[in-house]
């Protein structure tokens, strides 16, 4: 089946899926593969992977409840895990 068609990647395999995970106290940053397309604009570049924070401990913290960043590669994925990584932490200051 060609899913091009339908939004996904070209080299998008279900079977190797890219997922990095980091846990700072409560927090969990997870960067995923989504495979498929979700840039809303055709006129940009596609946006095929995602990062956002949860709290793992707490269902009521909204600190960072609408963080969602998106990446066209897999290299820019990563970068952007450890940016936010980096915001997590600075965002904990002195309170790790």
């Amino acid at each position: 089946m060609n899913r091009e068609k339908f939004g996904f990647r070209k080299d998008y395999d279900s079977r190797n899926i890219f997922h990095l995970t980091t846990k700072i106290k409560s927090y969990i940053i997870s960067t995923v593969d989504l495979g498929f397309n979700l840039q809303l604009n055709s006129n940009f570049s596609p946006l095929y992977y995602e990062t956002m924070i949860f709290n793992c401990e707490n269902n009521t913290d909204e600190s960072f409840i609408f963080f969602q960043e998106r990446y066209t590669t897999l290299k820019d994925a990563i970068e952007g895990h450890k940016k936010t990584i980096d915001y997590v932490l600075n965002y904990l200051g002195n309170n790790l």
